[in-house]
Protein backbone atom coordinates (compact mmCIF):
# COMPACT_ATOMS: atom_id res chain seq x y z
CA UNK A 1 0.00 0.00 0.00
CA UNK A 2 1.44 3.65 -1.10
CA UNK A 3 0.71 6.65 -0.02
CA UNK A 4 -1.65 7.32 -3.09
CA UNK A 5 -4.01 4.31 -2.34
CA UNK A 6 -3.63 5.28 1.88
CA UNK A 7 -5.21 8.51 0.94
CA UNK A 8 -7.66 7.21 -1.43
CA UNK A 9 -8.91 4.54 1.03
CA UNK A 10 -8.93 6.98 4.12
CA UNK A 11 -11.00 10.35 1.64
CA UNK A 12 -12.73 8.31 -0.93
CA UNK A 13 -16.11 6.76 -0.22
CA UNK A 14 -17.10 5.76 -3.33
CA UNK A 15 -14.32 3.30 -3.79
CA UNK A 16 -16.55 1.72 -1.09
CA UNK A 17 -19.46 -0.46 -0.97
CA UNK A 18 -22.40 1.06 1.79
CA UNK A 19 -24.21 -1.31 3.81
CA UNK A 20 -27.81 0.42 2.91
CA UNK A 21 -30.33 0.95 6.38
CA UNK A 22 -33.35 2.15 6.52
CA UNK A 23 -32.80 4.52 9.37
CA UNK A 24 -30.06 7.07 7.75
CA UNK A 25 -29.21 10.74 9.31
CA UNK A 26 -26.42 12.95 9.78
CA UNK A 27 -25.37 11.92 12.73
CA UNK A 28 -24.90 7.84 11.01
CA UNK A 29 -28.51 6.74 12.27
CA UNK A 30 -29.04 3.01 13.15
CA UNK A 31 -28.32 -0.05 11.60
CA UNK A 32 -30.16 -3.73 12.20
CA UNK A 33 -28.56 -6.92 11.97
CA UNK A 34 -30.94 -7.91 9.14
CA UNK A 35 -29.77 -4.75 6.87
CA UNK A 36 -26.15 -6.36 7.80
CA UNK A 37 -26.75 -9.62 6.79
CA UNK A 38 -27.53 -8.59 3.48
CA UNK A 39 -24.08 -8.49 3.03
CA UNK A 40 -24.57 -11.92 2.50
CA UNK A 41 -26.14 -11.63 -0.85
CA UNK A 42 -22.90 -9.40 -2.35
CA UNK A 43 -20.39 -11.13 -4.70
CA UNK A 44 -17.09 -10.12 -5.50
CA UNK A 45 -16.40 -6.99 -2.76
CA UNK A 46 -13.39 -5.82 -1.52
CA UNK A 47 -14.46 -2.62 0.42
CA UNK A 48 -17.40 -1.82 2.63
CA UNK A 49 -18.85 1.57 4.64
CA UNK A 50 -20.77 0.82 7.19
CA UNK A 51 -22.60 2.74 9.88
CA UNK A 52 -24.99 3.68 12.40
CA UNK A 53 -23.69 0.60 14.37
CA UNK A 54 -24.28 0.08 18.21
CA UNK A 55 -21.87 -2.23 20.14
CA UNK A 56 -24.18 -5.22 19.48
CA UNK A 57 -24.39 -4.94 15.73
CA UNK A 58 -20.39 -3.56 15.51
CA UNK A 59 -19.80 -7.29 17.01
CA UNK A 60 -21.91 -9.02 14.89
CA UNK A 61 -20.87 -7.28 11.89
CA UNK A 62 -17.24 -7.91 12.69
CA UNK A 63 -17.76 -11.50 13.72
CA UNK A 64 -19.72 -12.81 11.29
CA UNK A 65 -18.86 -10.10 8.20
CA UNK A 66 -15.92 -7.70 8.11
CA UNK A 67 -13.58 -11.06 7.70
CA UNK A 68 -14.78 -11.07 4.07
CA UNK A 69 -13.63 -7.39 2.92
CA UNK A 70 -9.73 -5.76 2.69
CA UNK A 71 -11.08 -2.58 3.37
CA UNK A 72 -13.51 -1.31 5.70
CA UNK A 73 -14.72 1.86 6.33
CA UNK A 74 -16.62 2.67 9.59
CA UNK A 75 -18.57 6.15 9.11
CA UNK A 76 -20.10 8.13 12.18
CA UNK A 77 -20.54 5.05 14.68
CA UNK A 78 -20.17 7.61 17.08
CA UNK A 79 -21.68 5.04 20.56
CA UNK A 80 -19.29 2.13 20.00
CA UNK A 81 -17.47 1.67 22.98
CA UNK A 82 -15.04 -1.54 22.88
CA UNK A 83 -13.49 -2.06 19.11
CA UNK A 84 -11.79 -4.73 20.33
CA UNK A 85 -13.48 -7.53 18.35
CA UNK A 86 -11.16 -6.11 15.36
CA UNK A 87 -8.54 -7.37 16.65
CA UNK A 88 -9.61 -11.02 15.26
CA UNK A 89 -9.03 -9.96 11.23
CA UNK A 90 -6.02 -11.24 10.14
CA UNK A 91 -6.70 -10.60 6.89
CA UNK A 92 -7.81 -6.94 6.74
CA UNK A 93 -5.29 -4.60 5.04
CA UNK A 94 -7.05 -1.52 5.98
CA UNK A 95 -9.20 -0.15 8.64
CA UNK A 96 -10.57 3.41 8.44
CA UNK A 97 -12.52 4.47 11.63
CA UNK A 98 -14.68 8.12 11.34
CA UNK A 99 -15.95 9.75 14.65
CA UNK A 100 -16.40 8.41 17.28
CA UNK A 101 -18.01 9.57 21.26
CA UNK A 102 -16.68 6.32 23.46
CA UNK A 103 -13.82 4.53 22.96
CA UNK A 104 -10.44 5.73 24.98
CA UNK A 105 -8.22 3.04 23.80
CA UNK A 106 -6.67 1.03 21.08
CA UNK A 107 -7.71 -2.71 20.57
CA UNK A 108 -4.50 -5.40 20.71
CA UNK A 109 -3.39 -5.49 16.86
CA UNK A 110 -1.33 -8.27 17.49
CA UNK A 111 -3.18 -10.82 15.43
CA UNK A 112 -3.83 -8.54 12.46
CA UNK A 113 -1.23 -9.44 10.30
CA UNK A 114 -2.20 -8.04 7.34
CA UNK A 115 -2.98 -4.16 7.89
CA UNK A 116 -1.23 -1.86 6.29
CA UNK A 117 -3.04 1.10 6.60
CA UNK A 118 -4.95 2.72 9.56
CA UNK A 119 -7.06 6.09 9.82
CA UNK A 120 -8.85 7.17 12.68
CA UNK A 121 -10.81 10.50 12.78
CA UNK A 122 -12.55 12.58 14.95
CA UNK A 123 -12.50 10.79 18.21
CA UNK A 124 -13.08 12.40 21.16
CA UNK A 125 -12.02 10.41 23.92
CA UNK A 126 -8.96 8.55 22.44
CA UNK A 127 -5.81 9.94 23.51
CA UNK A 128 -3.19 7.20 23.52
CA UNK A 129 -1.91 5.11 20.55
CA UNK A 130 -0.53 2.62 23.06
CA UNK A 131 -0.50 -0.57 21.18
CA UNK A 132 0.24 0.25 17.77
CA UNK A 133 3.68 -1.30 18.16
CA UNK A 134 2.44 -4.15 18.69
CA UNK A 135 0.59 -4.39 14.82
CA UNK A 136 2.76 -6.37 12.99
CA UNK A 137 2.51 -5.15 9.27
CA UNK A 138 0.82 -1.87 9.55
CA UNK A 139 2.97 1.04 7.43
CA UNK A 140 0.60 4.03 7.12
CA UNK A 141 -1.00 5.36 9.93
CA UNK A 142 -3.43 8.95 10.16
CA UNK A 143 -5.07 10.06 13.28
CA UNK A 144 -6.57 13.51 13.59
CA UNK A 145 -9.66 15.22 12.76
CA UNK A 146 -12.04 15.80 9.59
CA UNK A 147 -14.27 18.42 11.19
CA UNK A 148 -14.01 18.49 14.48
CA UNK A 149 -11.06 20.31 16.19
CA UNK A 150 -10.83 17.96 19.26
CA UNK A 151 -8.42 14.98 18.30
CA UNK A 152 -5.75 15.03 21.63
CA UNK A 153 -2.87 12.85 21.49
CA UNK A 154 -1.05 12.81 24.97
CA UNK A 155 2.46 12.07 23.50
CA UNK A 156 4.21 9.78 20.31
CA UNK A 157 5.87 7.33 22.43
CA UNK A 158 4.01 4.34 21.16
CA UNK A 159 5.21 4.98 17.71
CA UNK A 160 8.76 4.18 19.17
CA UNK A 161 10.36 0.99 17.52
CA UNK A 162 7.56 1.26 15.65
CA UNK A 163 7.45 -0.49 11.47
CA UNK A 164 5.71 2.89 10.30
CA UNK A 165 6.55 3.91 7.17
CA UNK A 166 4.06 7.17 6.93
CA UNK A 167 2.71 9.19 9.99
CA UNK A 168 -0.08 11.56 9.58
CA UNK A 169 -0.93 13.96 11.95
CA UNK A 170 -4.18 16.45 11.82
CA UNK A 171 -5.50 17.02 15.39
CA UNK A 172 -5.94 19.73 17.63
CA UNK A 173 -2.45 18.96 19.52
CA UNK A 174 -0.12 16.39 21.10
CA UNK A 175 0.59 17.45 24.58
CA UNK A 176 4.03 15.64 25.07
CA UNK A 177 5.49 16.77 21.36
CA UNK A 178 8.57 14.45 22.38
CA UNK A 179 9.76 14.07 18.51
CA UNK A 180 12.75 11.82 19.31
CA UNK A 181 10.68 9.10 18.80
CA UNK A 182 10.95 9.68 14.85
CA UNK A 183 14.69 8.80 15.66
CA UNK A 184 13.18 4.84 16.63
CA UNK A 185 11.57 4.44 13.65
CA UNK A 186 13.46 2.68 11.05
CA UNK A 187 11.32 2.79 8.12
CA UNK A 188 9.43 6.00 8.38
CA UNK A 189 9.71 7.65 5.27
CA UNK A 190 7.11 10.80 5.43
CA UNK A 191 5.61 12.77 8.05
CA UNK A 192 2.25 14.51 7.36
CA UNK A 193 1.13 17.58 9.64
CA UNK A 194 -0.37 20.96 9.20
CA UNK A 195 2.11 23.78 8.44
CA UNK A 196 0.60 25.66 11.12
CA UNK A 197 1.04 22.66 13.15
CA UNK A 198 4.17 22.87 16.06
CA UNK A 199 4.63 18.90 15.02
CA UNK A 200 5.52 20.22 11.59
CA UNK A 201 8.13 22.28 12.06
CA UNK A 202 9.69 20.10 14.83
CA UNK A 203 9.69 17.13 12.65
CA UNK A 204 11.74 19.06 10.45
CA UNK A 205 14.39 19.78 12.59
CA UNK A 206 14.52 15.71 13.33
CA UNK A 207 14.52 15.16 9.16
CA UNK A 208 17.39 17.69 8.91
CA UNK A 209 19.81 16.52 11.20
CA UNK A 210 19.38 12.65 10.03
CA UNK A 211 22.86 10.59 9.75
CA UNK A 212 23.57 10.24 6.20
CA UNK A 213 23.25 7.00 6.11
CA UNK A 214 19.61 6.73 7.01
CA UNK A 215 16.54 5.88 5.19
CA UNK A 216 16.09 10.04 4.14
CA UNK A 217 12.31 11.10 6.24
CA UNK A 218 10.37 13.34 4.15
CA UNK A 219 8.20 16.37 6.35
CA UNK A 220 4.95 17.12 3.88
CA UNK A 221 2.58 19.93 4.16
CA UNK A 222 -1.14 19.10 5.36
CA UNK A 223 -2.94 20.88 3.69
CA UNK A 224 -5.93 19.66 5.08
CA UNK A 225 -7.48 16.37 6.20
CA UNK A 226 -11.24 16.76 5.14
CA UNK A 227 -14.41 14.46 6.20
CA UNK A 228 -14.23 11.27 3.87
CA UNK A 229 -16.91 12.01 0.73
Amino acid sequence: MNTEEFYMLCHSTDLYKSVEQKNSDITGGYITRDEINLIEEWEGVERVMISGLKQDTFDYFVQHHAHKFKAILFWKNKLVEDWSSLSTLKDVEFIGYFHNQRITEMWDMTGNHALKGLSISDFTRLHSLDGIQKAPALERLHFGDAVWPASVLDDLKPLEGSRLKEFTFSGKKIKDEDLSVFTTMPNLEVINSPTNHSLHNGAACVAGGQAPTRRRLRVEALHSIREPR
